[in-house]
């Protein structure tokens, strides 16, 4: 089988030469597509809201939130012990993650990322609330790009192209500002279950980086279950590389009450702490198309050992295959904008500059933005 790598945008662009960007109506949505994170290590984790933006509404329920997180750890650490890809519809406690995605974004995450399972028995469950959040940007994008064809992800029902698809990209890329709420408030009362909650707002809205850095935090404030979220991502590859030696070294850490010191310090964890992340236009629609890929082997993570052997050529073709993708969601996204009234569109402005301005990030404390090899 071929593999090829899923690249961001900013690796994408170093052999892209001979690419052609995607006609956009907007200068501000061709902006945002070029805008990626390029953070490295250093520094601190910081709010990054003026006063007026902290008046913005999260809608967060610290109830259905605690007992989310809850229910995710043991579904996480029960789901080890058990084979995850015989059926992932049976993968504990998913109804009762269902029911509480109403109320809780960490539900909406979790399940969304459980979606990615490309088994035999998928987890319909999870594969719906993913229709529900994403699916809609299906509606405007192109089959094709340069000519070639833009691997489907998962097939969604597509909606009826209308004014009300804007407002549901707006309240989908908004979760950048209700994290950025929820980070300030956590950093201020060190509150770990606040940054739990940023984690999950911020990987909704596309902003990776700054969510697992918002995680790493509330664990190394002594949070077990965002310590177990970690391992689940590890394990996974889901925003890092797959690393099963690490994921069990922080599983027995986290047995042992030792897993705050191996977080900081085992380099087997320490070095995947490097996340993918697409540019400033995207958010989970692209995350979740970057692990789907992997899924079904269309492509070759870079940091997987197989990517050096392969020849200048196909990591050209690589770069393409992602580029094609993320320039067919962008499409779909000018069309979306052009179907929305003024209201909406100047929202929705403001919004992706907010996101500009946290990709632009240059450090974090505690994990990096993946770059290429």
């Amino acid at each position: 089988m071929r593999y090829i790598i899923s690249l961001v945008i900013s690796v994408a662009l170093v052999c892209a030469s001979d690419f052609t960007l995607p006609q956009f109506k907007e200068a501000f949505i061709k902006n945002a597509f070029l805008q990626t994170s390029k953070a490295d290590l250093g520094g601190v984790l910081q709010c990054e809201m003026s006063t007026n933006d902290k008046k913005i509404k999260t809608n967060h329920n610290a109830k259905a939130e605690s007992q989310t997180l809850s229910l995710i750890a043991d579904s996480i650490q029960k789901s080890r012990k058990m084979p995850l890809r015989d059926n992932a519809e049976n993968i504990p406690h998913i109804k009762e993650l269902a029911t509480l995605a109403k109320d809780s974004t960490l539900a909406k995450v979790y399940l969304m990322q459980l979606a990615i399972m490309d088994t035999r028995s998928p987890c319909i469950t999870c594969l719906r609330v993913a229709e529900e959040q994403i699916g809609f940007i299906l509606t405007f994008m192109p089959e094709k790009i340069n000519d070639r064809k833009v691997w489907h992800i998962i097939d969604f029902t597509h909606s009826q192209p209308s004014k009300e698809l804007l407002g549901r990209l707006v309240s989908l890329d908004s979760y950048a500002l209700s994290g950025e709420k929820l980070l300030c408030e956590g950093l201020n009362k060190q509150d770990s279950l606040l940054l739990v909650s940023a984690y999950a707002h911020f990987a909704l809205s596309g902003l990776n980086t700054r969510a697992l850095n918002a995680l790493m935090q509330s664990a190394l404030w002594g949070n077990t279950d965002a310590a177990t979220l970690i391992l689940f991502l590890l394990d996974n590859g889901i925003y890092l590389p797959t690393n099963k030696i690490a994921a069990q070294m922080l599983e027995i850490a986290i047995t042992n009450g030792d897993y705050q010191n191996a977080l900081k310090n085992n380099p087997m964890i320490t070095k995947s702490l490097a996340v993918t992340e697409s540019n400033a236009l995207s958010n989970i629609f692209e995350s979740i198309a970057h692990w789907r890929y992997v899924a079904k082997g269309i492509i070759l993570p870079a940091t997987d050992s197989r990517y050096a052997r392969l020849d200048d050529e196909d990591k050209k073709d690589i770069a393409l295959i992602w580029f094609n993708l993320i320039s067919a969601s962008a499409i779909a996204r000018q069309g979306i904008y052009d179907m929305g009234d003024s209201i909406q569109k100047q929202t929705y402005k403001d919004i992706l500059e907010s996101k500009m301005q946290l990709k632009d990030i240059r450090a974090y404390p505690f994990v990096k933005t993946y770059r290429g090899p």
